[in-house]
């Protein structure tokens, strides 16, 4: 068990070093704060999975205020499709959100998303799995 949280506190601390260099350097680019971005989402996850709540909440919330301002102020560079959307957000929200025993707000957050507009199939596939799991979870 120490050997578990051990690895989860190192894991936890290399996504958070790497959410805070990303985006480092004298010009920030999208690129930058989407990769940074999606650390973050990997970090919520992993903190949920250790039932860390204040973590995953913690690092959930630098990606929602980060996704908000990519929609009110569109980063794009020219060639390259956008993966942090609130539909991106959403997906590793479910999971998140049911790793923490929150059934109801996972559910509720599954009803939101919409599948068609994740980037890959891959996600898809993994919002339709993730949604499952919390039906699963909500049956019992």
């Amino acid at each position: 068990m120490a050997g578990s949280l051990r690895r989860t506190d190192e894991a936890l601390h290399l996504l958070d070093e790497a959410r805070t260099h990303l985006p480092a350097g004298p010009r920030t680019t999208a690129a930058g704060l989407e990769a940074a971005s999606m650390a973050a989402l990997t970090a919520a996850c992993t903190a949920a999975q250790a039932h860390r709540p204040p973590v995953a909440g913690e690092f959930a919330g630098q990606t929602e205020e980060i996704t908000y301002c990519f929609a009110v102020h569109p980063h794009t560079e020219a060639g390259r499709p956008r993966e942090l959307t609130a539909d991106q957000c959403a997906l590793y929200r479910i999971g998140t959100h049911r790793h923490l025993d929150d059934i109801d707000t996972a559910l509720a957050t599954a009803r939101r998303l919409r599948p068609a507009q994740l980037p890959t199939a891959e996600r898809r596939a993994r919002a339709a799995t993730d949604t499952a799991r919390a039906l699963l979870d909500a049956a019992t």
